[in-house]
This record gives structure tokens, C-alpha cells and sequence, in this order.
């Protein structure tokens, strides 16, 4: 996460030169404030996210990096990147198997975040998250949170974290939990389309990082690393055991493309 940090401490005059949503890929810096992920379903709206991304697509090879303030960006991301790949054909082979299809069911439709990155359209994504200390002022303040509760699009998504900590998950029985970190570990999380390819088998995690009690840790920068593992654009996700009510087929890059929206601030 070394080169991130530097990225994150440029000034945001020099970041905002490749800013998400100017492209169709969403590839960029996103500036705090910019996004919101919220389905409480309380109905309560969070009203600002105190965190900073940058992103990159399977498209890597057009984007835009700084190259001059943070040279050492791109290839930390893309080495990463390559190596989320190795380890996501891996976990989706053994995904394929527990559905009851071939060992290569899923792989096949994640072409374009695997074998054929960057040609086959795919909207997977790696992000980098930046989550800045607190102040008084603002933990004080409603609505205010690190990130809102949500469940991720896609298949999967890889989860790096710093030792900081913060990450809560919900359980299928409704509690909120610690998803504490340990080290030399990578979380996984189920996104929403997994969720309808496996008719609830495998259900999409809610999870947020709320802004901690504690003055020690408010005070404290967060960093995580995320790999959202999507299906290619032109799949239609839909059970694998058949016509199901509570699932719907779902165009994927429909569905993406739409989500990112929801969250996009203008």
C-alpha cells in the first residue's frame, strides 16, 4: 500500500486531472464527498463519506496516471491487478464446482477480467481506498461516515486491509460484526450477482466502516484495497438451477453501470 499513500498525499490539484466519471470506464481519482453508497434499510441517508479512491479498470493500458507526482502507481496496481486475476480464477473454479457446473463454468463468464483483459468489455474493477483522520467536528456531525452500508455489484470481491481496521459485515441473521484484520490474509466478499447465478446460495454481504467512537482511532488513516470481480458487460446472470422468483435475469453491465450512478454525486 506504500506506493498508494504517496498517490493520496499529492495534492488534489494534480489528482483531479484524471477524475472519475469524465470516461465511460470510471477510471480515475474519486474526491471525498463524491459518492455515497447507502441501502440502510432504516431508510436513514448518510450524508458524506470521508474517504478518497482511485480506480482502475481491465482497460489499464488507455488510463490516465500521475505518472510525473507518483511514478510508482501504475506498476504497483497493475502487478496487483495481475495477481488478484490468478487468485480470482482460482476461487471462482471452486465456486463453479459447489454450484453443481464445470470447474471453467464461471471463468467463462469473466473472460474479460481474466484471459482476455482489456479486449473482451468487463467492468472489474481495482480500488484503492484512502480514509482520512476525523476531525471532532465532523464525527460530530449526522450522516457523516467512512463508508455507507452496501453490498458490492458483481461475482466477488477481494478485500485487502491496513491493520486499522473499522470494516463491519452483517450476518444472515441480521448483527453487525467486526471484520477484523488479519494479517497476510484476503478477504472475500459475495457481490449481488453471485447471489442471483447461485439463487441465494451464496448472499451478497452488507458491510460499511462507520467512523469510530474512539478519538485514538478517529485520528488514524485508513487504507484498503479492493477487487471487484464483475461478469463480462454482455452477460446475463440468472440461477444456474433455473427460473426463480426472487431472481430476475440481469443484464450485468446494465446493472453496473447503473449502480455506479446511484452512488456518483454530482
Amino acid at each position: 500500500m506504500e506506493a498508494s499513500n504517496q498517490y493520496f498525499k499529492l495534492d488534489d490539484t494534480i489528482k483531479k486531472e484524471d477524475t472519475i466519471g469524465h470516461g465511460p470506464e470510471f477510471q480515475g481519482w474519486v474526491s471525498q464527498g463524491r459518492e455515497v453508497f447507502d441501502q440502510d434499510e432504516s431508510g436513514a441517508s448518510a450524508e458524506m463519506e470521508l474517504k478518497e479512491s482511485f480506480a482502475m479498470k481491465t482497460t489499464y493500458a488507455q488510463a490516465r496516471f500521475p505518472e510525473a507526482g507518483c511514478p510508482q502507481l501504475r506498476p504497483a496496481l497493475v502487478n496487483l491487478f495481475k495477481e488478484c486475476q490468478k487468485l480470482t480464477d482460482i476461487i471462482l473454479q471452486s465456486l463453479s464446482l459447489s454450484l453443481g457446473k464445470d470447474k471453467n463454468f464461471l471463468s467463462s463468464l469473466h473472460r474479460g477480467a481474466l484471459a482476455h483483459c482489456g479486449v473482451v468489455p468487463n467492468l472489474t474493477t481495482l480500488r484503492v481506498n484512502h480514509y482520512p483522520p476525523v476531525t471532532d467536528k465532523l464525527a460530530d456531525r449526522p450522516g457523516v461516515v467512512r463508508c455507507g452500508q452496501h453490498t458490492d455489484y458483481g461475482t466477488i470481491t477481494l478485500l485487502f486491509q491496513d491493520q486499522i481496521g473499522g470494516l463491519e459485515v452483517k450476518t444472515v441473521s441480521g448483527q453487525w460484526v467486526a471484520a477484523s484484520p488479519v494479517l497476510g490474509t484476503v478477504l472475500l466478499n459475495v457481490g449481488d450477482l453471485l447471489e442471483n447465478i447461485s439463487a441465494g446460495k451464496f448472499p451478497a454481504t452488507p458491510h460499511r466502516v462507520l467512523v469510530p467512537s474512539s478519538e485514538e482511532k478517529r485520528w488514524q488513516t485508513r487504507q484498503s484495497i479492493a477487487f471487484f470481480v464483475q461478469p463480462d458487460s454482455d452477460v446475463v446472470c440468472k440461477p444456474v438451477t433455473g427460473p426463480h422468483p426472487g431472481y430476475q435475469p440481469t443484464m450485468v453491465e446494465e446493472y453496473i453501470r447503473k449502480r455506479v450512478r446511484e452512488t456518483l454525486r454530482k
